[in-house]
């Protein structure tokens, strides 16, 4: 099922074609579109794992509130280990966080490509 998702929205024919039907058939009920959905927390809170894995393929910019927080570690560990690689190196890895005068991690980390 993964493989097919990939295959599909890694197309960009159709995965435009898709979220303009989709947004089409929902727009009256004022729905996020791809380009508005940046918080990694809420895409894993909600279970789109899949969504997430695009955007870090892609390297959208990304918001990540709660680093200190481990369950977006654990959701990606249990869908594909290679986009918790990829997750693992974007945001911990080269230590990306933001510090402040006393030394603590700053509240967010926004992360472009």
């Amino acid at each position: 099922m993964d493989r097919l998702y990939r295959s599909i929205f890694r197309n960009v024919y159709l995965s435009k074609q898709i979220f303009t039907h989709v947004s089409v058939i929902q727009q009256d009920d004022n729905s996020l579109k791809y380009d508005d959905i940046i918080e990694v927390e809420w895409m894993a809170k909600y279970g789109h794992i899949g969504l997430l894995s695009d955007k870090l393929h892609r390297g959208a910019a990304l918001f990540y509130e709660r680093p200190w927080d481990f369950k977006v570690f654990k959701a990606l560990l249990k869908k594909d280990f290679e986009v918790f690689k990829i997750f693992y190196q974007r945001f911990y890895k080269y230590n990306t966080y933001i510090k402040d005068d006393r030394n603590d991690f700053h509240d967010s980390v926004v992360l472009g490509m």
